[in-house]
């Protein structure tokens, strides 16, 4: 293959080593061919990942890269991220888009370890994971230089990387979202290499997790600079629980797992640069919205742009918040106690202001650039630490679990075809004949589903919202629930699980049959973390119980030295709304609507213990079988009652929906959020 010394198309060079951007003060500066000018950074992460994603040809892929390069670019960012290898369709993407573009996107490109070299038990050493970091450097830079042959030899296949995206890659972030308790075993295993002298750069007073990264530094700067003849700006990853801050109520078995990217000097011979790079959201740990030891104006202690002057305040190199992100599913996983930006449970238009506010908050504090986390929802990304244990987590990326704060992080969403999708909005055009489950005088029940959600709907004449109140049963696993509720002796005619009661815009849920209450069994029973319960419900009590999501674990502040008691969410309340993403009355996070005597609900599988809906598979018996029992479903039962003036209506019979292999055909959208950012991403200075 040719070899190119320089392949920027505007460059400067020392010594035969050719750069195009470089660290300057607190900023970063980019060359344009005459002179430096600052350039702030306007990021977001893209990755390929997609539902279903194998059933995408090579060329269908890089053409979807390629539709999203430019909805990217129309969104005025200048900067994606990308967070690790993905395949040759999205540098060929990347390549096409930007040779005859005169705003190219440009690209900070992640060297992360691979998670499954990673175990649970944490036995590597730092050669070892110096070794495989080294390997994962020099593939990265092969690639982005377009001179690589990824070889696959569990499926016998390969890809060839032949597109030189590198004049467009402004640097290298490496590492991972380090686990602390990763970095504190390596630190004990290696209390030896305190200093380290590089070609490129140099340290002294690290300790063990340091010393790995700073050789990794060098490395990188090394491979490039030898085989290429290039530089680029280096840094590290690094998270809220592992900066140099003293965080009081941070937990003190972590106080010494720091990472500190300013023990980290560069020689003469490093013209580029390193900048640090933060992974930084207001809800990525509980302690962060607890008053901290830095002396802070009392309106800024607990908040997000507080910690932002602390990170400010003890650096001198740039800093990249190469990570911010909020989230869009139903359920939160943590709750800001301080502000509005919980880890979920917030619609797409205000995940777009939130966002920008954080954003502000970036810029104004002369930050040198932000990416926002994530371009698209990620469906594989199942491990959400509030429900993973709840779920199946094999078989994710084909369902989209509207509970888990982790798979909503995107800017742009899969959802259903026109002609598959039911929109809750109290028209009944979504609705075929094949989904009537039940038709007689009282009124007519239909149902379908998707990857997400059991829908429902039901039309009833001369029905009083706010006088009338609905109890839908629901039969999910055949061998749990009652036929009795709350006192009234087989108000159903099957064994209930769950039931919805809808009465009214603010007062409407969903309820678990007690005997079925994951969360009372695990926080209450098996763990006794939200309460103390020695009685196992019985098998036919008549009990439904709201049903709620834990949001926060219990921990010690280790300033005060008193224990943060857990907190919890009724993730059962219905939220009443339309989720007609075209109408201008669009809520996001609406789960039912009534209009004109129909009335449409939508219900999420993981809400009715339905783990996965793929496999046809719902939580067991947990209190007989054990905390991973589970059970084999093919259908689901329903069965409408109506209450008014202390009257109960059997408005229908027991009806079952079975449960089919789908074949779900999905379209994008991007989200409200959309053009909030691009009003705000346009505003922001710009190279």
């Amino acid at each position: 293959m040719p070899f190119k010394k320089s392949a920027f198309k505007n460059s400067t060079e020392q010594n035969g080593v050719h750069y195009a951007v470089r660290v300057s003060e607190d900023q970063i500066e980019y060359y344009d061919g005459e002179k430096w000018s600052p350039f702030v950074i306007k990021g977001i992460s893209l990755s390929e990942s997609l539902p279903n994603k194998e059933q995408l040809s090579s060329d269908e892929l890089e053409e979807k890269m390629s539709a999203w390069l430019d909805q990217i670019s129309k969104m005025n960012v200048n900067t994606i991220r990308i967070p690790s290898i993905q395949s040759p369709a999205l540098y060929n993407a990347v390549y096409e888009f930007n040779k005859n573009n005169q705003n190219p996107i440009y690209i900070i490109h992640d060297i992360p370890i691979d998670e499954e070299f990673i175990d649970g038990e944490y036995k590597q050493t730092s050669e070892e994971l110096t070794k495989h970091l080294q390997t994962n450097i020099k593939n990265t830079i092969d690639v982005i230089h377009g001179r690589k042959m990824m070889w696959n030899k569990e499926i016998f296949s390969s890809k060839w990387y032949a597109n030189d995206v590198s004049p467009y890659v402004l640097g290298y972030v490496i590492g991972n979202s380090w686990d602390p308790t990763l970095v504190k075993i390596m630190n004990k295993k290696d209390q030896e290499h305190s200093t380290y002298t590089g070609s490129y750069v140099t340290a002294d007073s690290l300790n063990g997790f340091e010393y790995i990264m700073a050789e990794a530094l060098d490395y990188t700067i090394q491979y490039e600079t030898e085989k290429y003849n290039q530089q680029r700006l280096v840094s590290f990853l690094n998270t809220t629980e592992l900066d140099p801050i003293v965080h009081s109520a941070q937990s003190s078995v972590f106080r010494n797992t720091e990472l500190n990217i300013e023990k980290i000097k560069v020689t003469n011979d490093l013209y580029t640069g390193i900048f640090a790079s933060y992974q930084a959201s207001p809800n990525d740990t509980d302690f962060l919205n607890v008053n901290s030891e830095n002396s802070l104006p009392s309106e800024l202690e607990g908040s997000f742009e507080g910690y932002l002057q602390q990170l400010k305040s003890i650096h001198q190199k740039p800093i990249v918040i190469t990570s911010i992100g909020l989230s869009t599913s139903r359920a939160m996983s943590k709750e800001d106690e301080v502000s509005h930006y919980s880890r979920g449970g917030m619609t797409e238009e205000e995940q777009g202001k939130y966002l920008t506010e954080l954003l502000d908050d970036i810029y104004q504090n002369q930050y040198a650039g932000a990416i926002v986390y994530h371009w698209q929802d990620e469906w594989e990304r199942s491990r959400t630490w509030n429900t993973r244990h709840i779920k199946n987590i094999e078989n994710t990326e084909n369902w989209l679990d509207v509970q888990s704060s982790e798979q909503h992080f995107g800017i742009l969403q899969f959802v259903p075809s026109d002609e598959q999708a039911v929109k809750v909005d109290g028209v009944t055009t979504d609705w075929k004949e094949e989904d009537l489950l039940y038709d007689n005088e009282n009124g007519q029940l239909y149902a379908k589903y998707d990857s997400s959600y059991l829908y429902l709907m039901l039309q009833k004449d001369n029905f009083h919202f706010t006088k009338d109140h609905l109890r839908i049963a629901i039969d999910v696993n055949p061998s749990m629930g009652t036929v009795n509720y709350e006192g009234y002796n087989g108000m159903f005619d099957m064994n209930a699980d769950f039931v919805a009661r809808i009465q009214g815009k603010n007062d409407s849920d969903i309820q678990v049959h007690s005997r079925y209450n994951i969360f009372d069994f695990r926080y209450k029973y098996y763990s006794n973390l939200v309460d103390k319960m020695t009685t196992i419900p019985a098998e036919n009590t008549d009990i439904f119980d709201p049903i709620y999501l834990l949001t926060r674990n219990v921990f010690q502040n280790d300033g005060t030295m008193e224990k943060v008691p857990p907190k919890y969410m009724e993730t059962g309340t219905l939220v009443f709304g339309n989720s007609d993403y075209h109408s201008t009355e669009y809520n996001s996070l609406a789960d039912f609507y009534v209009k004109d005597g129909v009335i449409e609900i939508r219900i999420p599988w993981l809400l009715m213990n339905v783990i996965d809906p793929i496999g046809g598979t719902a939580l067991g018996d947990f209190y007989k079988d054990g905390i991973n029992a589970k059970a084999a479903i093919d259908q689901i039962g329903v069965q409408v009652v109506a209450e008014s003036d202390g009257q109960i209506t059997k408005v229908t019979s027991p009806s079952y929906i079975r449960l089919k292999n789908m074949d779900i055909h999905y379209q994008e959208r991007t989200k409200k959020s959309y053009e909030v950012l691009q009003a705000y991403f346009e505003k922001v200075g710009d190279s």
